[in-house]
């Protein structure tokens, strides 16, 4: 079963940054297969391990229907949740309820609404492979975090192992490329250089997403997983260990990373 997106792309010609629009469009169906779930549950625990809970701000930049909230939610802190899909944003309200200390904003993430330094802790997870212009987010994200805030960050990776088997000697250039019409993958070390002159760090890394990038490929090996829930498992092991081992060469197809301005 392969679940597609009907995406807008629009393209702000005054700014040069193009806008991936969900509106209109479920996105809880992206994470309905049981290859979507291998994926959902160790970005789950990616996020419960590397992000310190907080009874500060916490802003959730690209949150989509809220997916990650229950990762880092506790009744102490105060979360906003950005999305640029009004839909989305009102699907989170319907699953969380009208819980307090949860607050939606609709805003453009080159253009946040709100003061400088004002959050401990960010949440940026399936966003930044939507961005075509990064220097601008990351000064914007840069600029509304406090000094010694944590940032739970992922990107695609351009030089995952599959994708060097794929396209040789152009996935090693330090570069943020678009390789889709709405996708755009970033080399690690074009990331580090990308974050540094903002006194962002990585503290930790993580690589996910093996067998979502080959069921991608191969789709007969989500067929084969849909078909056969009980060896859900038993997949799921085999790409923790398999993106575990890629993540240590920074060769997975996704890098989670926990950051931290200093």
């Amino acid at each position: 079963m392969r679940n597609t997106l009907q995406l807008k792309i629009k393209d702000n010609t005054d700014s040069n940054h193009v806008i991936i629009d969900y509106t209109e469009t479920d996105y809880r169906n992206f994470w309905e297969s049981k290859c979507k779930l291998i994926l959902h549950d160790q970005e789950m625990k990616i996020s419960g391990k590397f992000l310190p809970p907080s009874s500060q701000w916490l802003i959730d930049i690209g949150c989509g229907f809220g997916r990650m909230l229950p990762s880092y939610y506790n009744e102490n802190g105060r979360f906003v949740l950005v999305d640029y899909a009004l839909n989305n944003l009102e699907t989170a309200k319907k699953i969380n309820g009208a819980r307090q200390n949860i607050f939606y904003i609709v805003a453009d993430v080159y253009h946040l609404p709100f003061k400088d330094n004002v959050y401990q802790s960010a949440v940026c997870v399936r966003l930044f492979h939507h961005l075509n212009n990064p220097v601008n987010f990351i000064n914007e994200m840069n600029r509304i975090l406090k000094t010694k805030a944590y940032i739970l960050f992922s990107y695609i990776n351009e030089r995952s192992l599959l994708r060097i088997f794929r396209y040789g000697l152009r996935c090693f250039k330090h570069e943020h490329v678009q390789v889709s019409s709405a996708i755009y993958a970033t080399h690690p070390a074009y990331f580090k250089a990308l974050i540094r002159p903002a006194g962002i760090h990585v503290l930790h890394q993580k690589g996910a997403g093996f067998i979502h990038q080959v069921s991608h490929h191969w789709p007969a090996i989500e067929e084969m997983i849909e078909k056969h829930s009980r060896l859900l498992p038993a997949f799921s092991i085999l790409d923790r260990l398999i993106s575990t081992l890629l993540g240590f060469f920074r060769l997975a197809l996704m890098e989670y990373l926990l950051l931290q301005k200093k």
